[in-house]
């Protein structure tokens, strides 16, 4: 008698005859040696995660420099101190959720991006105003970090509100025309 791979149809779970035949695996070679390391693919899906532990490691330094720093009177300016945090931890976290379980939906790394730039923007932020106004020189780099935190600013979350819909919920764009609206976005 035949195998049920030899048959029309291949075999397989229940092949075109309405049978129930074995379903074979091939097997996986093994090399000898030593391992490259892990996939490709089990890298990829981890990055978003530790974009996300970077983010919150960020925002929790700024916000212990904002606690630090709280009473210190700074410019006018937009927004309270430590918004970036509103941003920082909803963004990170969703975009990490989604960038590790779908890697190729643009929107995943959109969000985490974002995340990521507002917890370094409320860290920079709140290093800046402690080490230069509230107790000056006690930190190196203050007025860097007050000139990064200046140039670094509210553009970025805001460009999230134009990209989004144009990459939901594929993470790709409708059609090539749209190219110009998320080039000009950015």
């Amino acid at each position: 008698p035949a195998a049920a791979a030899d048959l029309p149809g291949g075999g397989g779970w229940g092949d075109r005859f309405g049978g129930m035949t074995e379903r074979r695996v091939p097997s996986i070679p093994v090399r000898d040696g030593a391992e490259e390391g892990p996939p490709r693919s089990l890298l990829i899906s981890r990055l978003p995660w530790f974009a996300f532990g970077v983010s919150m490691v960020l925002t929790a330094l700024g916000l212990w420099l904002l606690y630090l720093s709280y009473e210190t009177p700074v410019g006018p300016r937009w927004g309270p101190r430590g918004f970036a945090t509103l941003i920082a931890v909803p963004f990170s976290s969703v975009g990490a959720l989604i960038a590790s379980r779908h890697p190729r939906n643009t929107v995943g790394w959109l969000f985490v991006s974002v995340g990521l730039a507002a917890g370094f923007h409320n860290f920079v932020e709140q290093y800046a105003v402690y080490s230069v106004l509230t107790v000056p020189g006690s930190l190196p780099g203050g007025k860097l970090a007050a000139w990064i935190s200046a140039w670094f600013g509210a553009p970025g979350p805001f460009s999230v509100l134009i990209l989004l819909p144009l990459l939901f919920p594929t993470g790709r764009m409708v059609s090539a025309r749209w190219r110009l609206v998320a080039w000009l976005a950015l």
